[in-house]
Protein backbone atom coordinates (compact mmCIF):
# COMPACT_ATOMS: atom_id res chain seq x y z
CA UNK A 1 0.00 0.00 0.00
CA UNK A 2 2.77 2.39 0.94
CA UNK A 3 4.60 1.48 -2.27
CA UNK A 4 1.47 2.31 -4.30
CA UNK A 5 1.09 5.71 -2.62
CA UNK A 6 4.75 6.55 -3.24
CA UNK A 7 4.40 5.48 -6.87
CA UNK A 8 1.28 7.64 -7.27
CA UNK A 9 3.05 10.68 -5.78
CA UNK A 10 5.98 10.18 -8.15
CA UNK A 11 3.61 9.85 -11.12
CA UNK A 12 1.79 13.07 -10.20
CA UNK A 13 5.14 14.83 -9.91
CA UNK A 14 6.20 13.63 -13.37
CA UNK A 15 2.91 14.72 -14.95
CA UNK A 16 3.11 18.14 -13.27
CA UNK A 17 6.67 18.51 -14.47
CA UNK A 18 5.58 17.82 -18.05
CA UNK A 19 3.16 20.71 -17.97
CA UNK A 20 5.68 23.09 -19.51
CA UNK A 21 8.40 25.42 -18.40
CA UNK A 22 7.99 27.90 -15.59
CA UNK A 23 5.98 30.93 -16.74
CA UNK A 24 7.85 34.25 -17.02
CA UNK A 25 7.88 36.62 -14.06
CA UNK A 26 6.56 39.48 -16.19
CA UNK A 27 4.80 39.79 -19.54
CA UNK A 28 5.27 43.09 -21.37
CA UNK A 29 3.70 44.24 -24.66
CA UNK A 30 6.00 46.37 -26.82
CA UNK A 31 5.51 48.21 -30.14
CA UNK A 32 7.95 48.22 -33.03
CA UNK A 33 9.62 51.44 -31.95
CA UNK A 34 13.30 52.31 -31.30
CA UNK A 35 12.81 52.82 -27.57
CA UNK A 36 11.44 49.29 -27.21
CA UNK A 37 14.50 47.92 -29.00
CA UNK A 38 16.53 48.66 -25.86
CA UNK A 39 14.53 45.98 -24.08
CA UNK A 40 15.14 43.61 -26.99
CA UNK A 41 18.86 44.28 -26.54
CA UNK A 42 18.60 43.61 -22.80
CA UNK A 43 16.92 40.28 -23.56
CA UNK A 44 19.40 39.29 -26.27
CA UNK A 45 22.49 40.04 -24.17
CA UNK A 46 20.98 38.27 -21.14
CA UNK A 47 21.12 41.45 -19.10
CA UNK A 48 17.66 40.80 -17.68
CA UNK A 49 18.71 37.27 -16.79
CA UNK A 50 21.77 38.70 -15.07
CA UNK A 51 19.51 41.13 -13.21
CA UNK A 52 17.53 38.12 -12.00
CA UNK A 53 14.22 38.40 -13.83
CA UNK A 54 12.56 36.40 -16.61
CA UNK A 55 10.56 38.68 -18.89
CA UNK A 56 8.47 37.76 -21.92
CA UNK A 57 8.22 40.57 -24.47
CA UNK A 58 5.58 40.37 -27.20
CA UNK A 59 6.17 42.79 -30.05
CA UNK A 60 3.44 44.45 -32.14
CA UNK A 61 3.79 46.41 -35.39
CA UNK A 62 2.57 49.72 -33.94
CA UNK A 63 1.66 51.46 -30.70
CA UNK A 64 -2.06 51.06 -31.44
CA UNK A 65 -1.69 47.32 -31.98
CA UNK A 66 0.33 47.13 -28.76
CA UNK A 67 -2.28 49.06 -26.78
CA UNK A 68 -5.12 46.95 -28.20
CA UNK A 69 -3.30 43.74 -27.24
CA UNK A 70 -2.64 45.03 -23.73
CA UNK A 71 -6.27 46.03 -23.27
CA UNK A 72 -7.38 42.47 -24.04
CA UNK A 73 -5.49 41.26 -20.98
CA UNK A 74 -2.64 38.92 -20.19
CA UNK A 75 0.09 41.53 -19.84
CA UNK A 76 1.66 43.09 -16.75
CA UNK A 77 2.61 46.26 -18.57
CA UNK A 78 3.48 47.85 -21.89
CA UNK A 79 5.76 50.34 -23.58
CA UNK A 80 3.79 53.28 -24.94
CA UNK A 81 3.59 57.06 -24.79
CA UNK A 82 2.08 59.03 -21.94
CA UNK A 83 -0.80 59.85 -24.28
CA UNK A 84 -1.60 56.17 -24.69
CA UNK A 85 -1.23 55.70 -20.93
CA UNK A 86 -3.77 58.45 -20.26
CA UNK A 87 -6.21 56.97 -22.79
CA UNK A 88 -5.92 53.56 -21.10
CA UNK A 89 -6.33 55.05 -17.62
CA UNK A 90 -9.43 56.85 -18.86
CA UNK A 91 -10.80 53.40 -19.79
CA UNK A 92 -10.25 52.14 -16.25
CA UNK A 93 -6.75 50.63 -16.33
CA UNK A 94 -4.68 51.35 -13.22
CA UNK A 95 -1.36 52.00 -14.97
CA UNK A 96 1.71 53.67 -13.52
CA UNK A 97 4.53 55.23 -15.51
CA UNK A 98 7.65 53.86 -13.80
CA UNK A 99 10.39 55.00 -16.17
CA UNK A 100 10.92 57.45 -19.02
CA UNK A 101 12.23 55.56 -22.04
CA UNK A 102 12.60 58.51 -24.39
CA UNK A 103 11.42 61.94 -25.44
CA UNK A 104 10.06 62.09 -28.98
CA UNK A 105 12.12 64.66 -30.84
CA UNK A 106 10.90 64.10 -34.38
CA UNK A 107 10.26 60.35 -34.23
CA UNK A 108 6.53 61.05 -34.70
CA UNK A 109 5.49 63.31 -37.57
CA UNK A 110 2.76 64.53 -39.85
CA UNK A 111 3.99 63.97 -43.40
CA UNK A 112 2.42 65.00 -46.70
CA UNK A 113 2.98 64.22 -50.33
CA UNK A 114 5.37 66.42 -52.28
CA UNK A 115 3.72 69.61 -53.49
CA UNK A 116 1.83 70.29 -50.26
CA UNK A 117 3.78 73.16 -48.78
CA UNK A 118 2.04 73.65 -45.46
CA UNK A 119 -0.66 72.46 -43.09
CA UNK A 120 -3.11 75.09 -44.36
CA UNK A 121 -3.07 73.27 -47.73
CA UNK A 122 -4.52 70.15 -46.09
CA UNK A 123 -8.00 71.65 -46.08
CA UNK A 124 -10.46 69.35 -47.87
CA UNK A 125 -7.86 66.59 -48.22
CA UNK A 126 -7.65 63.02 -46.84
CA UNK A 127 -5.35 62.66 -43.81
CA UNK A 128 -4.61 59.23 -42.36
CA UNK A 129 -4.21 58.78 -38.62
CA UNK A 130 -4.54 55.98 -36.09
CA UNK A 131 -7.29 57.40 -33.91
CA UNK A 132 -7.22 57.09 -30.12
CA UNK A 133 -3.41 57.07 -30.15
CA UNK A 134 -0.52 59.50 -30.02
CA UNK A 135 -1.08 60.03 -33.77
CA UNK A 136 -4.45 61.69 -33.19
CA UNK A 137 -2.93 63.94 -30.55
CA UNK A 138 -0.09 65.06 -32.83
CA UNK A 139 -2.50 65.78 -35.70
CA UNK A 140 -4.72 67.98 -33.54
CA UNK A 141 -1.71 69.87 -32.18
CA UNK A 142 -0.33 70.39 -35.70
CA UNK A 143 -3.67 71.67 -37.01
CA UNK A 144 -4.08 73.91 -33.98
CA UNK A 145 -0.67 75.51 -34.54
CA UNK A 146 -1.72 76.44 -38.10
CA UNK A 147 -5.24 77.58 -37.15
CA UNK A 148 -6.85 74.76 -39.12
CA UNK A 149 -9.89 73.00 -37.67
CA UNK A 150 -10.06 69.23 -37.58
CA UNK A 151 -13.38 69.62 -39.38
CA UNK A 152 -11.56 71.23 -42.32
CA UNK A 153 -9.81 67.98 -43.21
CA UNK A 154 -11.10 64.48 -43.90
CA UNK A 155 -9.57 62.38 -41.11
CA UNK A 156 -9.36 58.70 -42.05
CA UNK A 157 -8.84 56.21 -39.22
CA UNK A 158 -6.25 53.70 -40.41
CA UNK A 159 -3.64 51.35 -39.00
CA UNK A 160 0.02 52.39 -39.14
CA UNK A 161 0.61 49.89 -41.97
CA UNK A 162 -2.35 51.22 -43.99
CA UNK A 163 -1.19 54.83 -43.61
CA UNK A 164 2.27 53.95 -44.92
CA UNK A 165 0.89 51.95 -47.86
CA UNK A 166 -1.70 54.56 -48.86
CA UNK A 167 0.83 57.39 -48.70
CA UNK A 168 3.12 55.48 -51.05
CA UNK A 169 0.22 54.80 -53.44
CA UNK A 170 -0.93 58.43 -53.34
CA UNK A 171 -4.28 57.55 -51.80
CA UNK A 172 -3.74 60.00 -48.93
CA UNK A 173 -2.60 63.60 -49.02
CA UNK A 174 -1.01 63.32 -45.59
CA UNK A 175 -0.71 61.06 -42.57
CA UNK A 176 0.77 60.77 -39.10
CA UNK A 177 3.54 58.18 -38.90
CA UNK A 178 6.29 57.11 -36.50
CA UNK A 179 9.62 55.39 -36.81
CA UNK A 180 10.58 53.10 -38.45
CA UNK A 181 7.86 53.87 -41.04
CA UNK A 182 8.87 57.55 -41.07
CA UNK A 183 12.37 56.81 -42.36
CA UNK A 184 11.05 54.36 -44.95
CA UNK A 185 8.59 56.93 -46.29
CA UNK A 186 11.11 59.76 -46.40
CA UNK A 187 13.52 57.48 -48.30
CA UNK A 188 10.95 57.13 -51.12
CA UNK A 189 11.13 60.86 -51.80
CA UNK A 190 7.34 60.94 -52.15
CA UNK A 191 6.60 62.71 -48.86
CA UNK A 192 8.06 65.41 -46.65
CA UNK A 193 7.57 66.29 -42.99
CA UNK A 194 5.04 69.04 -42.34
CA UNK A 195 5.11 68.90 -38.55
CA UNK A 196 7.32 66.84 -36.26
CA UNK A 197 7.18 66.08 -32.55
CA UNK A 198 10.30 68.19 -32.01
CA UNK A 199 7.91 71.14 -32.19
CA UNK A 200 6.08 69.77 -29.14
CA UNK A 201 8.99 69.47 -26.68
CA UNK A 202 8.16 67.40 -23.62
CA UNK A 203 4.69 66.41 -24.81
CA UNK A 204 5.22 63.01 -26.46
CA UNK A 205 7.15 60.81 -24.05
CA UNK A 206 7.77 57.07 -24.30
CA UNK A 207 7.33 55.35 -20.95
CA UNK A 208 7.30 51.92 -19.39
CA UNK A 209 3.90 51.45 -17.76
CA UNK A 210 3.08 48.68 -15.30
CA UNK A 211 -0.17 47.69 -13.64
CA UNK A 212 -0.29 49.01 -10.08
CA UNK A 213 -1.19 45.55 -8.77
CA UNK A 214 1.88 44.04 -10.46
CA UNK A 215 4.22 46.61 -8.91
CA UNK A 216 2.82 45.85 -5.48
CA UNK A 217 2.87 42.06 -5.91
CA UNK A 218 6.20 41.77 -7.77
CA UNK A 219 8.13 44.88 -6.83
CA UNK A 220 11.53 43.18 -6.94
CA UNK A 221 10.89 41.70 -10.40
CA UNK A 222 9.71 45.10 -11.64
CA UNK A 223 12.82 46.73 -10.17
CA UNK A 224 15.03 44.21 -11.98
CA UNK A 225 13.18 44.91 -15.24
CA UNK A 226 14.08 48.58 -14.90
CA UNK A 227 17.67 47.67 -13.99
CA UNK A 228 17.90 45.61 -17.17
CA UNK A 229 16.89 48.64 -19.24
CA UNK A 230 19.63 50.83 -17.81
CA UNK A 231 22.16 48.01 -18.11
CA UNK A 232 21.27 47.78 -21.81
CA UNK A 233 21.90 51.51 -22.24
CA UNK A 234 25.33 51.07 -20.67
CA UNK A 235 26.06 48.09 -22.94
CA UNK A 236 24.98 50.15 -25.95
CA UNK A 237 27.32 53.00 -25.02
CA UNK A 238 30.27 50.61 -24.65
CA UNK A 239 29.51 48.22 -27.52
CA UNK A 240 27.69 50.52 -29.94
CA UNK A 241 28.47 48.63 -33.15
CA UNK A 242 27.34 45.28 -31.76
CA UNK A 243 24.28 46.75 -30.03
CA UNK A 244 23.11 48.73 -33.06
CA UNK A 245 23.71 45.82 -35.43
CA UNK A 246 21.42 43.65 -33.31
CA UNK A 247 18.73 46.31 -32.82
CA UNK A 248 18.69 47.20 -36.52
CA UNK A 249 18.34 43.53 -37.47
CA UNK A 250 15.59 43.03 -34.89
CA UNK A 251 13.77 46.09 -36.23
CA UNK A 252 14.19 44.93 -39.83
CA UNK A 253 16.20 47.95 -40.90
CA UNK A 254 19.79 49.08 -41.42
CA UNK A 255 22.12 50.42 -38.78
CA UNK A 256 22.19 53.79 -40.56
CA UNK A 257 18.38 53.97 -40.53
CA UNK A 258 18.32 52.98 -36.86
CA UNK A 259 20.79 55.74 -36.03
CA UNK A 260 18.64 58.28 -37.89
CA UNK A 261 15.61 57.14 -35.90
CA UNK A 262 17.51 57.30 -32.60
CA UNK A 263 18.65 60.83 -33.48
CA UNK A 264 14.98 61.79 -33.29
CA UNK A 265 14.82 60.68 -29.66
CA UNK A 266 16.31 61.71 -26.33
CA UNK A 267 16.99 58.76 -24.03
CA UNK A 268 17.38 59.80 -20.38
CA UNK A 269 19.72 57.69 -18.25
CA UNK A 270 18.98 56.70 -14.66
CA UNK A 271 20.01 59.92 -12.93
CA UNK A 272 18.11 62.05 -15.42
CA UNK A 273 15.09 59.77 -15.07
CA UNK A 274 15.15 60.25 -11.31
CA UNK A 275 15.45 64.03 -11.71
CA UNK A 276 12.67 64.26 -14.30
CA UNK A 277 10.23 62.08 -12.36
CA UNK A 278 11.18 63.41 -8.93
CA UNK A 279 9.58 62.31 -5.69
CA UNK A 280 6.24 62.68 -3.97
CA UNK A 281 7.45 65.70 -1.98
CA UNK A 282 9.54 67.15 -4.82
CA UNK A 283 7.94 66.24 -8.16
CA UNK A 284 10.07 66.66 -11.26
CA UNK A 285 9.14 68.33 -14.56
CA UNK A 286 7.72 65.06 -15.91
CA UNK A 287 4.65 65.44 -13.70
CA UNK A 288 3.96 68.91 -15.05
CA UNK A 289 4.32 67.64 -18.64
CA UNK A 290 1.92 64.78 -17.94
CA UNK A 291 -0.60 67.15 -16.37
CA UNK A 292 -0.47 69.49 -19.36
CA UNK A 293 -0.94 66.65 -21.85
CA UNK A 294 -3.90 65.36 -19.82
CA UNK A 295 -5.48 68.80 -19.99
CA UNK A 296 -4.98 69.03 -23.76
CA UNK A 297 -6.43 65.54 -24.29
CA UNK A 298 -9.46 66.52 -22.22
CA UNK A 299 -9.89 69.73 -24.21
CA UNK A 300 -9.80 67.68 -27.42
CA UNK A 301 -12.49 65.38 -25.95
CA UNK A 302 -10.09 62.43 -26.14
CA UNK A 303 -10.53 61.91 -22.38
CA UNK A 304 -13.81 61.67 -20.51
CA UNK A 305 -12.31 63.39 -17.47
CA UNK A 306 -9.11 65.09 -16.40
CA UNK A 307 -6.63 62.93 -14.49
CA UNK A 308 -4.28 63.90 -11.68
CA UNK A 309 -0.75 63.18 -12.91
CA UNK A 310 0.46 62.40 -9.38
CA UNK A 311 -1.59 59.18 -9.48
CA UNK A 312 -0.12 58.12 -12.82
CA UNK A 313 3.54 57.98 -11.72
CA UNK A 314 5.41 55.55 -9.48
CA UNK A 315 9.06 56.38 -8.83
CA UNK A 316 9.89 53.57 -6.41
CA UNK A 317 11.61 51.39 -9.03
CA UNK A 318 14.13 54.13 -9.77
CA UNK A 319 15.28 54.37 -6.17
CA UNK A 320 18.59 52.59 -5.71
CA UNK A 321 18.64 49.95 -3.00
CA UNK A 322 21.16 50.52 -0.23
CA UNK A 323 23.93 47.91 -0.07
CA UNK A 324 23.32 45.31 2.66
Amino acid sequence: MVARVVALILLVGVVAGCGGSKPPSLRIAVPRRPTAEVFALAKEKKLLEKAGVDVEFTQYPSIRACVEAFSRGGFDGLCCTTIDQLLLVDRGFDLKAVMIMGYSNGIDALVARRGIGGIAQLRATRVGVSMRTVGEYLLYRALQRSFVSSEDVEIVDLSAEQIEQQLIKGQLSAGVVSEPALSRLLATGKVAVLFGSERLPGEIIDVLCLNKSVIEAKEEDCRRLVEGWFDALVYWSRQSADAEAFMASHEGTTRAALRRAISRLRLPRRNENARLIGTESQPGPFRASLSEVAKVLYDYAMLRQEHDASYLIDNRLLVRRAAP
